[in-house]
């Protein structure tokens, strides 16, 4: 959310400072041999905010690889899906 406002108020934006950001957030939810395979970069980060959709579905593509796997029903994906889009849009 602060890259998209950073974003839309036209600040610049320190690519490594949301690099480290990133893998600090990530640290707290990914098993450490997990680390091996990311490939998650400030620009994926700053896509989710300014990028077309193809850049977005990328980047969500390599978000989900890293993530732990666990089922989730549809239902439930959908909602995430708009209150994602809302939260992005709202930004």
């Amino acid at each position: 959310m602060d890259i998209a406002r950073q974003v839309k108020e036209g600040r610049p934006i320190d690519k490594d400072a949301v690099h480290v950001e990133i893998l600090n957030q990530l640290r707290n939810v990914l098993d450490p041999s997990d680390f091996k395979s990311f490939d998650l970069t400030p620009d994926d980060i700053i896509s989710l905010a300014t990028g077309n959709i193809n850049d977005v579905l990328s980047t969500l593509k390599k978000l989900v690889k890293l993530l732990p796997v666990t089922p989730i029903d549809a239902e439930e994906l959908r909602k995430i899906y708009e209150h994602t889009k809302a939260v992005i849009t709202a930004a």
